[in-house]
């Protein structure tokens, strides 16, 4: 009995065996996508020139041409669309920005025209494409191109500049010099941009049912996570500068934290990365890339969006009623309740 019992003691579980699976299938993929890369570079080539699958020189041009006439038509809407609530803009410009409310209330009213503007573009480009292109799979490659790669470059740029206004210091949401807004606003549309033409060639593969598309989002999401974590170390003192804001009241854990973020950020990046593409391995469609990107972007913006909850909540608490530490302290309670409240929201 005694033999009996550690011979099963020594035998594995399922679930050690489904662990050890995984960690083999992850060590394997990771190995493939290494050995793959000499015919990821046949393959982007193929998922590109599949584009102009029959189609001659002239034709091939045409296409192009067509796809370019779309986008114009499109901005040529959106300069009309403008055009009609110009007065509006101009009067949101000479708004007053002597608050954060204030300024909070400008930006949002002018990313509104902005995310209007691009809107109207995407309606219009979309139906001239549809117009100007009679073949179905042309028609798609354009509808793609447009909506996967200008209209997210453009209004995530859109974000970025409401959150830094990189060329505007006094429209700014955040506490940071130019230098790191500037710095942050063009890595961030780059990295954008990035993931966003990557993505699209992504698509073109899944279509033609190339076999290396996973190799292809592997080492495209490695070198997007690695290009922001690149920029959160070198912007390490503008992101902690970020974080602490003009708060005179910080506690010591938020200092702390301020102090750790950008450090911390990165190994959060890194560990969610190997996660994502762990789980990937196991066959498992629980993360789907678009999830993956968004939960990147959220560790990023967070820093900003503590900055800004905690600026808006000092200006919507109520002014300390009274004097002495009892009336300071029901103050400062207060003004931790709005910030908490921020946060969950």
């Amino acid at each position: 009995a005694a033999a009996e019992s550690l011979q099963s003691a020594a035998e594995p579980t399922p679930l050690l065996d489904a662990m050890q699976g995984w960690v083999t299938n992850f060590g394997d993929e990771i190995l493939s996508h290494f050995s793959s890369i000499p015919q990821l570079f046949n393959d982007f080539g193929s998922s590109i020139a599949s584009l102009f699958t029959g189609l001659s020189v002239n034709q091939g041009l045409l296409f192009l041409a067509l796809i370019g006439v779309s986008i114009g038509i499109g901005l040529l809407a959106e300069h009309f669309a403008r055009k009609l609530f110009s007065g509006s803009a101009d009067a949101i410009r000479h708004e007053s920005t002597d608050t954060l409310l204030a300024t909070l209330k400008m930006l949002s009213k002018r990313f509104a025209l902005q995310s209007f503007g691009i809107v109207v573009f995407g309606i219009v480009a979309l139906i001239a494409a549809k117009w100007l292109l009679p073949d179905p799979d042309q028609r798609w490659v354009a509808s793609t191109l447009i909506l996967k790669v200008v209209i997210f470059i453009r209004f995530s740029a859109a974000v970025l500049r409401f959150v830094l206004a990189p060329s505007r210091s006094d429209l700014r949401l955040v506490s940071t010099d130019s230098a790191t807004a500037q710095y942050l606003f063009q890595n961030l549309v780059y990295v954008t941009v990035l993931l966003a033409v990557g993505m699209f060639v992504a698509s073109l593969m899944r279509r033609g049912n190339i076999e290396t598309v996973d190799t292809w989002t592997f080492w495209l999401g490695m070198l997007a996570v690695g290009w922001i974590m690149a920029l959160t170390w070198k912007a390490r003192d503008g992101l902690t500068s970020i974080i602490i804001g003009e708060d005179e009241e910080l506690t010591d854990g938020l200092k702390t934290m301020a102090a750790w973020w950008p450090r911390l950020s990165i190994i959060i990046l890194g560990i969610l990365w190997v996660l994502i593409e762990f789980i990937s391995s196991t066959g498992s469609d629980a993360i789907k890339p678009g999830n993956g990107i968004i939960m990147v972007a959220l560790i990023v913006v967070l820093p900003f969006l503590d900055t800004m909850v905690r600026g808006i909540a000092a200006h919507l608490v109520p002014p300390m009623q009274g004097e002495g530490p009892v009336a300071e302290k029901a103050h400062h309670e207060t003004k931790g309740s709005y910030v908490r409240i921020g946060r969950v929201i």
